[in-house]
Order: structure tokens, then C-alpha cells, then sequence
């Protein structure tokens, strides 16, 4: 296996099981090594010892031959004394034995030793007969026995016994220190090599873990020549080993790789969003010129109907009241709305820009369709006067339930939901005055048709030209979920309760309209031209607003451009 196939973390694990065993092998040599020279020291202690009671044995037979011998000749009763002493008190050869039975000593050697100590006894039975002999007065036997080649004899074997026993003892402590020398020496020879092998593990090792930090070095000398690269992401790290360096420079190739298609990808899209920007801010110009001209025409019909006006002030008093109260109702839809948007700049200004403009698309659509539905039916309830208290209980009823449905979406979207809710209870609210005003109807309605018609044509136009600008617009927004789709349920949520909203507002607008109508014909057909004015000149202003908006989609889109150019894929 080469080196650079071998894992650092199985490298390193090696190495310290390898220097760990080798210490411990190390500790362990020291500790017999310890023991050995502890026991070198304890043998030569010995050798001496046995050296001393050898000797000791040898002096105390030489004592009482000496002192029996100088109590004969002299008299002197201390040398008698001392004798005895010897004999009963100091007994150096019976504890010199007891000694080397302490330490062990081979019987053999005990055994020399006795046989020293039993001729030692018969040599006693002559001292003490010649000193009892001597006590009697016969001096001259005394002396003789202490001095005749009898007592020479016994005195020859006992010198013998006792040389021949040192003799074997400082043999036997020679082995022993020999052995114990050995031991040692060998002892001290492997301490030495553990030592060495020590030595070479701990140079091998840092060796290895050199060679791994080059390899190391080398793929941070890479990686910074890559980082160096401006944006480059067609470089690669080199991949030249196995181990944890190899696969941190194969996950960095990964990572790189992985950053390029992205990179490709969000160009790609950056393209077609700017392609569609520009039909997006085409079609946006269209649909203003077309608000201007509905806006033109829904002024002549609002001063022919202020004339009417003056007839049905009374009516239009509680009309009116209904209509502050929607007011107030769409005030709060507004309100809700501010809430949404602020939860959307949350997001990136890409997706900010192209929720805002599906919201005015949108808007501007429905309330095109609105207009042309308030004059189309303007004709039809002059024409159908007697249906229109059944219409009036028709929509109540469906207002109800859409109220309904709305307060089941605000309950779903939760704390942002809470204005929806009190938007759907008033507007059921005035769906049941609806009903009450639908009973005090007693007048016929007169519809401009006329005026009417031309609204209905340029209606058409510009519905025509909101159309194309809602293709645009959703073409956009299909470009901008292929990019990401993390606004996900929150969005389809907002998107619902925006539908919800545009609905109730519609059919607000109805019911203003046709309570308006059926009160006095003037003040409704006043009121309906006001608000269609309103409503085309807030179109206008949103239309504006959608185009600055374009605009910034696009600078942003181009200023996306710029920061992908900046990589090289």
C-alpha cells in the first residue's frame, strides 16, 4: 500500500499504539532492570556477609582455644571467664548458623559447618577436662592436654571444616554475583535497544507525518492559487491521494462543480427575464394609453349624470353611508394588503417586484371587467326593473356566503387574516341592509345607454391590452419560479385571499351600484361614473407604478448580469 492511499487518522493511530507498546516495553525493561542491579546489590551484600560469619566461625574457634589455653598457662581466671562467655553468651558459631539458615544458605554448606561444630565439641570435652584438672592443682596434665597432638588434631579437623566452609561460601557468592552481574548486564542491553527502537519510531513517525503535511501544503498552495483566479470555476484541486487530503480536494472539485451550474443556470434565466422585461414594459405603456382614453369617456358620462343627481339627494344620503362603510371596509383591505407586501420585501427584490406587478395586472384586469360589466348592466336594469329586487336578494345571499368563504380564509392565514375577518363581516352586514333597501324600491331606472356603449368599446380595448400584459406577466413569473419556488404555500395563501379580496370588492361595487340605481337613478349613475374614475385614474397611477417597478426588475436584472459575468464558466 503506498503512503498516500493510508489514511492520516489510521497513520496516526498506528504510530501511537507502536509508541505506546514501545514505551510500555521500555517502563517494563526499567523496572527489571531496577530489580536487577537492586539484586546485584543484595548479592554482594551477601557475598560480604558470609564473608563475616566465615570468619566469625573461624575466630570463635581460634577465642576459646587461646583463652583455654592462657587460662592453663597463666592462672588468670579472666581468660576462664571469657571462655565461658564465649561459650553460654556470645556463641558466635551457633548464631553464625542460626544466620545462614535465615539467608537461606545450602544445607551442604550448614552440614561443613557441623561437622566443624562437632569436633568442636570434643575438643571442648579436652578444655574442660584440662581445666578441672587444673582447678585440682595438676597443672602439668592441664597444660600437656591443651598442648598435645591430640587436642592438635581435633584443633587440624576444625581448621579444616571451617576453611573448607569459607571456602564454599566465597565460591557460592561469586556464582551468585556472577549470575546476578549477567542478568543485569543483559537486562541493560535490552533497556538500551528498546531505547534505540524508541528513537526510530519517533523518527519514522514525524517522518511520515512530514510527508502528509506536504501533501497537505501542496493542496492549500492549489486551493489559493484557485482563490487567486477571479472567479474562475473551471479550475480544479489535483486529486493525488486516497486519504482525508484526497477527498477534501475531491469535495472542493464537487463544490466548485456544483457552483458553476448554478452559476450557468442563473445566467440562463437572468436572460429570458430581461427579454420578457422589455414586452413586460411595452405592453404596460399600451394598457396606460388606454386608461387615459376610458378615463375621458367616463367623464362625460359622470357630468351627464351630476344633472340627475340633484333629484334623489335623499336617497343617495343612505347610499352614500353604504359606501363610507365600504370605504372603511377597503381602507382595511388595504391595510391587509400593506401587511402582505411587507411580508414579501422579506424575500429577494426579484421576486418583490414581479409579485407586485401580477398584483397590479391582476387588479387592473378585474377592474376593467368591472367597468364593462357596471355599463352592461346599467342597460339591462332599465330594461328588467322588476327583477331587480330579486337580484339584489340573489347577490345578498351569494355576498353572504362569499363572507362566508373569507372568514374561513382569514381564519387559515391566521394573525395576518384578522383585518380580512372584520372586512367579511361588514361587508355581510351590508349584504342584509342590502335586503332592507331592496324592499323600499318604488322607482323605475332610466340607463344611459348610449354613453354607455362607448365605454363598453373602449372597455374592450383595453381589457384587450391588459390581456397581453397579464401573458407577459405570467410568462415572467414562470421564468422567476424556475429560479426558486421558496415563497411555496405562503404565496398560494396570499394569492387566495387576494383573489377572496377582489371578489368582495367586485361585488361591493355591485351592490353599491345597484342599491345607487334602484334609490334614484341620477345619484347612482353619478356615483358609479365617480367611482369609475376613481378606479381608472388609481389603474393609471398603479399602471405607472408597475412601469417604474419594470424598470427596476430590469436594472436589477442587468446588475445580476453584471455579478455572474464576474465568474468564468
Amino acid at each position: 500500500m503506498k503512503l498516500n492511499d493510508i489514511k492520516i487518522r489510521s497513520l496516526l493511530k498506528g504510530i501511537i499504539v507502536i509508541i505506546v507498546l514501545t514505551l510500555f516495553i521500555l517502563i517494563a525493561m526499567l523496572s527489571v532492570m531496577t530489580k536487577a542491579n537492586k539484586n546485584v546489590m543484595q548479592t554482594y551484600d551477601r557475598q560480604f556477609e558470609f564473608s563475616q560469619i566465615a570468619q566469625s566461625v573461624a575466630d570463635a574457634s581460634d577465642y576459646l582455644t587461646n583463652e583455654a589455653r592462657l587460662y592453663v598457662i597463666t592462672t588468670d581466671k579472666k581468660h576462664l571467664d571469657n571462655y565461658w562467655e564465649e561459650v553460654n553468651t556470645t556463641k558466635r558459631r551457633e548464631k553464625g548458623i542460626e544466620r545462614l539458615n535465615e539467608m537461606k544458605t545450602p544445607q551442604e554448606f550448614i552440614d561443613t559447618l557441623q561437622k566443624a561444630t562437632q569436633e568442636s565439641a570434643n575438643l571442648a570435652k579436652i578444655e574442660d577436662i584440662a581445666m578441672k584438672s587444673f582447678e585440682q592443682g595438676d597443672i602439668d596434665a592441664a597444660r600437656t592436654m591443651m598442648f598435645d597432638t591430640n587436642y592438635a588434631s581435633y584443633k587440624e579437623k576444625i581448621d579444616v571444616y571451617v576453611n573448607q566452609f569459607i571456602t564454599q561460601l566465597n565460591e557460592y557468592s561469586a556464582k551468585k554475583v556472577s549470575e546476578a552481574t549477567a542478568f543485569s548486564t543483559t537486562i541493560n542491553y535490552i533497556v538500551y535497544a528498546v531505547i534505540i527502537l524508541l528513537v526510530i519510531v519517533l523518527t519514522t513517525s514525524f517522518t511520515l507525518i512530514g510527508k502528509k503535511v506536504s501533501a497537505l501544503n501542496e493542496i492549500k498552495k492549489q486551493m489559493d492559487d484557485l482563490a487567486g483566479s477571479e472567479g474562475d470555476l473551471t479550475k480544479r484541486l489535483e486529486v493525488k491521494s486516497k486519504d482525508e487530503i484526497g477527498e477534501i480536494a475531491q469535495s472542493f472539485n464537487m463544490f466548485t462543480g456544483k457552483v458553476h451550474e448554478i452559476v450557468s443556470e442563473v445566467n440562463s434565466k437572468a436572460l429570458e427575464i430581461e427579454n420578457n422585461s422589455e414586452s413586460l414594459k411595452l405592453n404596460i405603456q399600451k394598457s396606460s394609453n388606454s386608461s387615459e382614453e376610458i378615463s375621458k369617456v367616463v367623464e362625460e358620462i359622470a357630468r351627464g349624470a351630476s344633472d340627475q343627481a340633484r333629484d334623489t339627494e335623499d336617497s343617495a344620503v343612505k347610499v352614500n353611508e353604504m359606501g363610507q362603510a365600504l370605504e372603511n371596509d377597503f381602507t382595511l383591505m388595504k391595510n391587509l394588503r400593506e401587511v402582505g407586501t411587507q411580508i414579501e420585501k422579506k424575500k429577494d427584490e426579484g421576486f418583490k417586484i414581479l409579485d407586485e406587478l401580477i398584483e397590479k395586472t391582476e387588479k387592473s384586469s378585474k377592474d376593467s371587467e368591472q367597468i364593462n360589466i357596471i355599463v352592461t348592466q346599467t342597460n339591462e336594469y332599465a330594461q328588467k326593473i322588476e327583477t331587480a329586487s330579486q337580484m339584489i336578494q340573489g347577490i345578498a345571499d351569494q355576498t353572504n356566503l362569499l363572507a362566508l368563504n373569507a372568514a374561513i380564509e382569514a381564519a387559515r392565514a391566521g394573525e395576518a387574516g384578522k383585518g380580512f375577518a372584520v372586512v367579511a363581516d361588514n361587508v355581510r352586514t351590508l349584504a342584509e341592509q342590502s335586503i332592507g333597501f331592496a324592499q323600499e324600491i318604488n322607482t323605475v331606472i332610466t340607463a344611459l345607454k348610449e354613453r354607455s356603449e362607448k365605454a363598453v368599446d373602449t372597455v374592450k380595448i383595453l381589457s384587450e391590452a391588459i390581456k397581453a400584459q397579464s401573458a407577459e406577466v405570467y410568462s415572467t413569473q414562470d421564468k422567476f419560479n424556475d429560479i426558486s419556488n421558496s415563497l411555496g404555500d405562503l404565496k398560494n395563501v396570499v394569492v387566495d385571499l387576494e383573489k377572496t379580496t377582489d371578489l368582495l370588492d367586485n361585488k361591493k361595487v355591485e351592490i353599491v351600484d345597484i342599491v345607487q340605481n334602484l334609490s334614484a337613478i341620477a345619484e347612482e349613475n353619478a356615483a358609479s361614473t365617480q367611482e369609475t374614475t376613481a378606479t381608472i385614474q388609481e389603474q393609471s397611477a398603479s399602471l405607472h407604478m408597475v412601469s417604474q417597478q419594470t424598470q427596476v426588475l430590469h436594472d436589477d436584472i442587468i446588475d445580476i448580469k453584471d455579478t455572474i459575468n464576474k465568474f468564468k464558466f
